[in-house]
């Protein structure tokens, strides 16, 4: 068995792009298989609202983090579309107990992050995978890092990818983001 100081979970975005939007999907996928942690992956549209709505069940989480959407337009908002997006991110924070969040730095910019920190939304950015073109390298992220002061999310994944592409052992570049 895991210590009490381990969260077991998953992101639930390969279950929504496989299944279905839905967030019964998720809801189901961490009764079944006992988990007490899950990443929220949401979009701008049914599954941020999904995530607002009273009648999602989701079993009671030890860790929640959200994957935060495509916000590259947040600087050009009206005020009141900015105001209504931060109080359902805020909403969802709240309910959730949201102890962290991504963000894909290619997704956003310096004044979207400070507008995230307003809010008091917990967030990070994100090490991107090998089909994008920027923050795949320690130098890239390291960068946006020490301007937008945010910590980092390290997606393993993506930086096994990236290794491996460069001809590393899958494993170099985690070190070196760590």
């Amino acid at each position: 068995p895991m210590s009490s100081t381990h969260q077991v979970g998953h992101s639930n975005g390969w279950l929504c792009a496989t299944l279905g939007p839905e967030y019964r999907h998720t809801a189901r996928a961490v009764e079944l298989s006992g988990a007490d942690a899950l990443e929220y992956v949401i979009d701008r549209g049914a599954r941020l609202d999904q995530l607002t709505l009273p009648k999602l069940d989701v079993s009671p989480l030890n860790f929640a983090s959200l994957h935060l959407p495509v916000l590259t337009d947040v600087p050009e908002l009206s005020s009141r579309a900015k105001l209504e997006l931060g109080e359902k991110l805020l909403m969802i924070r709240d309910r959730f107990g949201l102890a962290s969040g991504a963000l894909h730095p290619d997704l956003a910019s310096a004044e979207t992050a400070a507008w995230l920190k307003e809010l008091g939304i917990p967030f990070g950015i994100e090490n991107m995978d090998r089909t994008k073109k920027s923050h795949r390298s320690v130098e890239e992220v390291a960068d946006t890092l020490v301007q937008w002061k945010v910590p980092l999310v390290l997606d393993l994944q993506h930086a096994y990818e990236n290794s491996k592409d460069a001809g590393g052992d899958g494993i170099d570049l985690s070190m070196d983001l760590v």
